[in-house]
């Protein structure tokens, strides 16, 4: 409910001081009240006797007057003689004696001979005055209080003696106001006199009180409380607060009918009291004021200093560390601001040192890969801006894990500080160089161009040809370089990054140890796995097709052999270039499903150009994936067996690097493939790792050389010694030697001139479909072999019959 510190110390202090307050309060006002109570108690108490004494002592006056009177002789010489008249001026002198209401003598016979009284319509019954009579008779006299028509009279019975009783006298005195009010003056202040009487039907009813006001209007319901006769009782009526004291009258008779009712006001009592309470009240009150506002006060200095605390730590939150100067007090809390002061500094401190670990290497200090993006982010938001380009260059460590295993953990961690300090020494102000993992740095060149990214790279290269020496050991490196740029290759760091570490992984196989990112090299490159996909769905549907490209035999002049060239036409990209694809499918393992369905597809081609008489061999790219399949030979075996068609028929070039991936397998499955009896080509001669001994080591039965020592053949003498010297080397290791990319008849002619077998290129045709390669078979100046259906030999074109004969069968084919 209440949530500030201030309210909450404000209200405390209050309700601790309303309590001791009211505790304290209570506590006086208890102890006055009990001690007034106490002395309400004892002082009705001494009323009650001093109440009875004054009666005591009026009684005993009125008994010895009567006693006198009675011993008159003249009195009893009336009363012997019945003297009326003189028995009744005795009694008014009696009565005027003792100031009595009441007067009557009384024969020893219970008659009355004579009777006065101040009130007609009071008399004396001779009822009562026979029990008096009896009980004065023992004891000599005889005394009561008596109610006569609601008045209270104390009648006194005493014998007349002469000498012994010959009547009786007695007297009655009325208990008045007046008395009761002279009774009341030698009684404690405050306590007031009520006599009252017991009907017959047991109801009180009052005969003479003091009290006034509305305590006396009061007195009926006074009476009905339940007040115990001799008990101090306490009660309230109206708005009269009373303590009372109830006590019967003394009496002769048997029943005592006639009491007082002592009675003290408790608010009287009270009274004198009441100013010293309000004081008390009010100096609590101003005591309360006080409090609070020092509560207040002390609340503020305290929740002041603690609003500052609070936004301070609300500060440091959000990261911002500021020291607390506005809290100068020397108290507890200016101890604790003092020692906020110093956390805020110890945290500040302690998250630079993990913002600093978080965004560096630990065993380097250079910056880490999250800093990298941040400074990378940086760049991309200015080339956003101002269209500034920026490169990566991803440097990966060669061997790094041979060097930790072999010379052991500090000493390559040695060697990747220096490698570190090498860098940075070598950078300027526009790289930012930072460690990637553990064996990859990246450098950022700011402004630079591919050209210049490359230029930087090669200066990289530099650095590393001088030996490292760690510990003792001196150890050489070598190092591969990825390029990425921006816009180039990508906008966004993390693009950036992977497609440098691609590039890196690429260049680890080039020869200048440097790769510019490429696409083509990028099996993760999301457009390249979608069209991967796409890739599948192509062979099902016919978009893959081959084309064939046809070969010359330079010795005939005929077309011996067709290459069959693999091309993909998409249905929403268009033609898709082989290189794309084909290494693509390589990256993915889609080349096994690729070779499987190409092998089908032209043995099958084969069959139906041997059904219509069309004798050529074909011509067929192997992969470096295919390379490794040892199942390869049987695979082919099968697919030429379902067609009927002859192993010779088949030639499987195979590239230099394809072989180089993986030496051992692939020399493995390209023997067995040879002992099948399959004819292998070496294709692309004079562009990978070709020499003499390795030549040796292959069971290939021809030699192709690269179209880029033809193209240029006619032109070019360095090219024409190559050229040349390629085919003397093929033949004399008795290779057949095919040349590629004959553009045109002097070229062919200077082929056939150096003794080439087999040539092929765009001067005889570029790569047709099936149904434009047998339009140009039929129309090709040059010779075409065919099967016999005779079994005759190969016949030439100028044969007229079989040449129509096959033009009818290609044109249904």
């Amino acid at each position: 409910m209440f949530k500030k510190f201030q309210t909450k110390l404000v209200i405390l202090f209050a309700a601790l001081f309303v309590l001791v307050q009211a505790m304290t309060y209570s506590s006086v006002y208890f102890a006055t009240k009990n001690n007034l109570d106490d002395q309400v108690t004892e002082q009705l108490r001494y009323g009650g006797t001093v109440f009875n004494q004054a009666l005591e002592v009026r009684s005993e006056r009125w008994l010895n007057e009567t006693r006198i009177f009675s011993t008159d002789y003249g009195f009893r010489s009336a009363v012997t003689t019945y003297d009326e008249a003189t028995v009744m001026s005795a009694l008014k002198n009696l009565a005027a004696r003792v100031d009595a209401n009441l007067a009557m003598v009384v024969s020893l016979e219970n008659e009355i001979v004579a009777q006065l009284s101040d009130d007609d319509q009071v008399k004396f019954t001779t009822a009562e005055f026979s029990q008096m009579i009896e009980f004065a008779d023992e004891y000599g006299d005889a005394t009561a209080y008596i109610e006569l028509n609601n008045k209270i009279y104390q009648y006194t019975v005493v014998p007349v003696l002469a000498p012994v009783p010959v009547a009786w006298v007695g007297i009655g005195v009325q208990i008045d106001a007046a008395m009761i009010r002279d009774i009341k003056q030698t009684l404690p202040v405050g306590i007031d006199i009520t006599l009252i009487e017991r009907m017959d039907d047991g109801k009180l009813v009052p005969i003479e009180t003091t009290l006034e006001g509305d305590a006396s209007l009061a007195i009926d319901e006074i009476l009905s409380s339940a007040i115990v006769e001799g008990n101090i009782n306490f009660d309230s009526v109206a708005d009269y607060n009373f303590m009372a004291y109830k006590m019967f009258l003394p009496s002769s008779l048997d029943n005592r009918n006639t009491a007082a009712v002592l009675t003290y006001s408790l608010d009287a009592a009270y009274s004198p009291y009441m100013p010293l309470a309000y004081m008390l009240m009010l100096l609590a009150a101003l005591g309360l004021v006080s409090l609070i506002a020092g509560s207040i006060t002390v609340a503020r200095s305290v929740s002041s200093p603690l609003k500052v605390l609070t936004r301070a730590a609300r500060l440091i939150q959000i990261g911002r560390y500021e020291k607390i100067e506005k809290i100068k007090q020397k108290d507890e809390i200016g101890e604790l601001a003092n020692h906020f002061n110093q956390m805020v500094i110890g945290i500040q401190d302690r998250e630079e040192q993990i913002i600093y670990q978080a965004e560096h290497d630990l065993e380097t200090g250079l910056p880490n890969r999250k800093s990298l993006e941040k400074y990378l982010n940086i760049l991309a938001e200015n080339h956003k801006d101002t269209g500034q380009e920026f490169s990566v260059l991803q440097l990966s460590v060669g061997r790094f894990g041979d060097i930790r295993n072999t010379l052991g953990y500090e000493t390559a961690r040695g060697l990747i500080k220096n490698i570190s300090i090498r860098l940075l020494r070598n950078a300027n102000s526009n790289n930012y160089v930072a460690r990637l993992s553990t064996s990859n740095f990246c450098i950022v060149q700011e402004g630079a161009s591919i050209s210049d990214a490359k230029e930087l790279a090669f200066k990289l290269l530099d650095i590393f040809e001088e030996p490292f020496s760690v510990k003792n050991f001196t150890i050489d490196t070598n190092v591969s370089i990825g390029i990425s740029s921006c816009p180039d290759h990508a906008d966004t760091v993390d693009l950036l990054i992977q497609r440098a570490s691609i590039a890196a992984l690429h260049a680890k196989d080039s020869i200048d140890r440097i790769s510019v990112y490429d696409q083509k090299i990028d099996k993760y490159d999301p457009d390249q796995l979608s069209l991967m996909g796409d890739f599948r769905k192509s062979l099902d549907e016919g978009d893959v097709t081959f084309y064939y490209q046809p070969k010359i035999d330079l010795n005939s002049g005929r077309i011996t052999h067709v290459e069959a060239l693999v091309r993909w036409i998409h249905p929403v990209r268009g033609f898709i270039a082989p290189d794309n694809f084909i290494t693509m499918a390589e990256q993915t393992g889609h080349i096994h499903h690729l070779t499987i369905w190409g092998l089908d597809t032209v043995i099958k081609q084969l069959r139906e150009w041997e059904d219509v008489g069309i004798n050529l061999k074909m011509a067929f790219n192997l992969s470096a994936y295919d390379l490794t399949n040892r199942k390869l030979p049987e695979i082919i075996i099968k697919l030429l067996e379902k067609y009927h068609i002859p192993r010779s028929a088949m030639v499987f070039e195979v590239t230099e690097s394809a072989i180089m991936q993986d030496p051992e397998l692939a020399l493995e499955v390209l023997n067995a493939m040879d002992q099948h009896g399959f004819i292998l080509s070496i294709d692309d001669y004079g562009t990978g790792y070709s020499s003499m001994s390795y030549l040796k080591k292959l069971p290939v039965r021809e030699l192709k050389i690269d179209k880029s020592f033809v193209l240029d053949l006619a032109t070019n003498r360095e090219d024409e010694i190559l050229v040349r010297s390629a085919i003397d080397l093929g033949h004399n290791l008795g290779l057949k030697v095919t040349a590629e990319g004959v553009e045109d008849e002097k070229t062919m002619e200077l082929l056939k001139s150096f003794g080439c077998d087999t040539v092929q290129g765009f001067y005889i045709s570029k790569p047709l479909p099936v149904a434009d390669l047998n339009d140009f078979l039929k129309n090709s100046p040059f010779g075409l072999s065919v099967m016999p259906t005779s079994g005759q030999g190969t016949i030439s074109q100028s044969d007229n019959t079989l040449v129509r004969m096959l033009e009818q069968k290609l044109a249904k084919n």
